[in-house]
């Protein structure tokens, strides 16, 4: 069996690595330190508080009796969404949580047409009266 050595100092090796413990701790030292990646500042379109004021809402399906309270769901239909994006926070309508879950089930335009709504113009509309939306 060919002895290993180490390929710093070519002192004896023991185990899998390439140098041995005082050469590698030695190229530890000297090593530059990677630099920072820095994040890039991008407006992803999350704003918290209109999110909160959406929930403050009813259910945007006329009729609806479900007293559990509003959560935002977001409208993707040519709004910037997608598979696996989601669009911007001001394309959010307030839905009880089984109108929201029935949205997911059929998709946008089914639950459009089968509610006589348009969660798009609805959407809209509130991201022009929220006072947290600014563009």
């Amino acid at each position: 069996m060919k002895q290993r050595s180490c390929r710093g100092c070519g002192g004896r090796l023991y185990g899998p690595a390439s140098l041995c413990g005082r050469c590698y701790a030695a190229e530890i030292k000297t090593r530059q330190p990677k630099p920072k990646r820095r994040r890039r500042r991008c407006d992803d379109g999350r704003n918290p508080e209109h999110l909160a004021w959406i929930r403050s809402l009813p259910c945007t399906v006329r009729g609806c009796t479900s007293g559990d309270g509003s959560e935002a769901a977001h409208v993707r239909i040519n709004t910037r969404g997608g598979m696996g994006l989601k669009p911007p926070d001001r394309w959010t309508v307030p839905l009880c949580h089984g109108h929201h879950h029935e949205q997911h089930q059929i998709g946008h335009r089914a639950f459009d047409e089968k509610h006589a709504v348009d969660l798009r113009a609805v959407a809209a509309e509130l991201a022009t009266l929220s006072r947290f939306i600014t563009d």
